[in-house]
């Protein structure tokens, strides 16, 4: 949408900047090198920062500033892999290898600027963080570690934290607040229980139908172990068990 600013003083120029900074060199008085001079509306497409100040003989004006939030829809943002209890590798700590998987599988790019993780674990994307449709965007714990584990396969980002092995709650918020998705995973039965510890990570079953679903049996353990950080999780190979008739009572032999 279009941002306006107006000013109440006879004369002078509004300066504005977006990336954060201020209009002002501080302690100089002289203009930034990032600031830009407002005189038509300023198109906002992305979560964004504005800061402005109205120079006029060579007097500035109170800092004003806001967060603007433009309108998306994030429920094609899929949290489609979580590996939370790798097995350690010689030396090293199984919780280096976790890992968390996102994709958009939604038809329009996806601008993720200022989402953050506000529950089992710590990270909020940069300014700028553009997800394509159909791609796919990874957060780990060690870059050596995965990169180690997994070689060609490209890590977006990095978190701190690390998440329960035992079980945690994943929440992805936007910088107004509002929730993006939040789900609650588990070890136990009714959840898969081959990725407390066996090296399979957490799958959706029906990936692309919810964000992140919050019930055991929407998701499964990855087809093999390692899981598929980047890439679509293959169907299973082998055939879930289903128990089609049971003998409660049986009768006595004649």
């Amino acid at each position: 949408y279009s941002l306006t600013m107006a000013q109440t003083n006879p004369a002078g120029i509004i300066y504005f900047t977006i990336d954060g900074s201020d209009p002002r060199v501080p302690g100089t008085g002289t203009v930034s090198s990032t600031a830009q001079a407002y005189s038509v509306p300023v198109i906002i497409n992305a979560p964004m920062l504005v800061r402005a100040q109205v120079l006029s003989s060579a007097r500035w004006s109170a800092l004003v500033e806001a967060i603007f939030q433009p309108p998306q829809d994030l429920s094609k943002l899929d949290l489609t892999e979580i590996m939370y209890d790798p097995p350690g590798v010689g030396s090293t700590n199984g919780d280096e290898y976790e890992f968390l998987e996102l994709k958009n599988t939604g038809a329009r790019t996806l601008n993720l600027s200022g989402l953050t993780f506000t529950s089992g674990l710590q990270f909020t994307f940069t300014n700028g963080t553009l997800l394509g449709p159909g791609r796919f965007f990874l957060i780990g714990r060690n870059a050596a570690a995965f990169h180690a584990k997994y070689p060609g396969v490209a890590l977006n980002a990095l978190y701190t934290g690390k998440l329960s092995n035992g079980g945690d709650t994943i929440t992805l918020s936007q910088t107004n607040g509002a929730q993006v998705f939040s789900m609650a995973y588990n070890n136990a039965a009714p959840w898969p229980v081959t990725p407390h510890g066996f090296g399979y990570s957490l799958v959706q079953t029906d990936p692309g139908i919810s964000p992140a679903p919050d019930k055991a049996e929407k998701w499964r353990a990855s087809t093999h172990p390692g899981g598929s950080p980047g890439a679509d999780d293959p169907a299973p190979s082998v055939r879930g068990i289903v128990v089609n008739e049971v003998l409660a009572n049986s009768p006595a032999p004649l």
